[in-house]
């Protein structure tokens, strides 16, 4: 989970140690950064998703955000600074990229990359350091070697490494290559093992935007040997999702199913049917049968949400972040979407931008009781984005207004309109 996020000259993104929840929202009016921020936010992780057989995957994820795009206009000279804080197996730890453009080279270099204790430990004034790359000497990374925290023998181990590709995805082999490194008890149970972990945190970590999905090819029939984890960001390997969430889950079907039965009330039964060697997949109703080529755009970004939020724990992500969910969705709709996105116990956390006031409406009660987080936009603020002020919106709360309808009538305190 990740409990706080710093961004700095990343687009029009500024945040400084926001702490995050179990579940956040984000308001805010068109260009203020919301799917800017979700970006920021899931740099890590698409970069550390990114495929094997890319050459480096800090130079994919740059190229996905634009390449020189990805810098805060007029910032071109100052560094891009990321910092997630994560507890992982109920330790805290800190990890942070920063990253600049190289005009010699005319492209993206790392200028610091480090993991660090998410607080300092036994009597200690700093944090203890794992490891920190091209911060004191570019080019070169080092490891602490310490067998625990406090360690008064911690010797560090430094190794050659790329500028372009983060520490994150070259350790395996940075270990194999050192006889150092591998020789070394602390570098290869207790070190591998936190890296392991953070990886693995950052691989099930999934992001979407509405405007993202592709509904034509959601409709489109589908090989049926495909047996898919994770969701593309298209959306266009739904089935095979749902057939693998299928065998891995016995009880998945009929969570899904119902799901779907909360938007539509005369929806019977939802089947996989096969065609041409392909499957595709059927809604039957009451009194009409639909194949996934007759259903609307709204429909089809429903079961989308709907596997999201039904997921195995095998498949479900650490943190699922989506951008205005609501598109297409009617208001009667997005109520109960709110209602999975809070209920829902398959990840441990979301991340959701809105600027939809029936949406908002939905998460009264859970930003009430501190379930929900909500961060809007701030024009006149260092920070992109700051807490909205519980003790400031309580009072409206209690007297019977819903977040909505703040939102409506312009409350300054929302911060979601453009004027």
């Amino acid at each position: 989970m990740i409990t706080r996020f710093t961004c700095s000259n990343f687009k029009n993104v500024d945040v400084d140690k926001m702490e995050l929840g179990k579940v956040n929202l984000l308001i805010g009016p068109n260009n203020a950064g919301k799917s800017n921020f979700i970006r920021a936010l899931s740099f890590a992780a698409n970069m550390t998703s990114v495929s094997s057989n890319e050459d480096s995957g800090f130079l994919t994820e740059i190229r996905r955000n634009g390449s020189i795009e990805i810098l805060r206009h007029g910032y071109k000279d100052s560094p891009v600074h990321l910092n997630w804080r994560i507890l992982l197996g109920g330790r805290a730890a800190e990890y942070t990229l920063d990253f600049c453009f190289d005009e010699e080279l005319n492209t993206f270099k790392i200028v610091n990359e480090s993991l660090d204790s998410g607080e300092a430990l036994h009597g200690k004034e700093r944090a203890f350091n794992y490891f920190r790359f091209h911060d004191m000497n570019p080019g070169f990374g080092m490891f602490s070697t310490a067998y625990q925290i406090g360690d008064t023998n911690n010797k560090r181990i430094h190794v050659p490494a790329r500028v372009d590709e983060t520490g994150l995805r070259q350790f395996d082999k940075l270990v194999i290559s050192n006889k150092n490194l591998l020789k070394n008890d602390y570098i290869r149970e207790t070190m591998f093992t936190m890296l392991e972990e953070l990886r693995s945190y950052f691989l099930k970590f999934y992001s979407y935007g509405s405007s993202q999905f592709d509904f034509e090819k959601v409709r489109q029939l589908q090989e049926p040997t495909a047996k898919d984890s994770r969701l593309t960001k298209d959306g266009s390997n739904f089935l095979s999702v749902y057939q693998y969430a299928k065998a891995v889950d016995s009880d998945f079907e009929e969570r899904f199913l119902n799901k779907m039965q909360e938007l539509i009330i005369d929806l019977k039964d939802i089947r996989i049917v096969e065609g041409l060697d392909k499957i595709g997949m059927k809604l039957l109703m009451c009194k009409s049968e639909y194949m996934l080529s007759e259903v609307s755009d709204g429909t089809i970004e429903a079961l989308l949400l709907a596997i999201l939020t039904s997921l195995p724990k095998e498949m479900a992500p650490t943190l699922l972040a989506i951008d205005e969910p609501e598109v297409n969705l009617h208001p009667a709709w997005q109520n109960i979407l709110a209602k999975w996105l809070q209920t829902c116990g398959g990840f441990s956390q979301c991340f959701i931008s809105t600027h939809s006031s029936d949406f908002l409406d939905a998460f009264t009660e859970g930003f009430k009781t501190g379930l929900v987080n909500i961060f809007v936009y701030d024009s006149a603020g260092k920070s992109t984005f700051k807490p909205l002020d519980r003790k400031r919106i309580n009072i409206e709360l209690e007297k019977g207004w819903l977040l909505g309808d703040l939102y409506r009538v312009n409350d300054p305190s929302m911060g979601g309109w453009p004027w």
